[in-house]
């Protein structure tokens, strides 16, 4: 089996929507690309996230797929501003996903 060195400067997070209504239904889709140094894709990596406890975090795709991507769904009863730390293995992404929900 050969192994594939994941490049946490390469890969990288985003959420859409950027907001979302906290009445832990509407969700917020978060996006994590797992890349090489070559910014090629690194398949079957085990994608973690974690944050603020009043956060429901669903992972819809915690595994990466052939390009990288791993898919995780985020909602909240309790409105404000949150980041989600996301690490790959023992590999933390530099990179925060922001999140924003809020109050209807």
């Amino acid at each position: 089996m050969v192994q594939v060195d994941i490049s946490a400067s390469d890969s990288y997070v985003f959420t859409t929507p950027g907001h979302a209504a906290a009445d832990g239904k509407e969700k917020i889709r978060v996006t994590v690309y797992v890349l090489n140094s070559q910014g090629l894709g690194v398949f079957g990596k085990k994608v973690t996230i974690a944050g603020d406890p009043r956060l429901i975090i669903d992972p819809f795709q915690p595994n990466t797929d052939s390009t990288g991507r791993a898919l995780f769904d985020v909602s909240s009863s309790n409105p404000g501003d949150y980041y989600l730390d996301v690490s790959v293995g023992d590999v933390k992404l530099p990179q925060r996903a922001p999140l924003s929900f809020i109050a209807q």
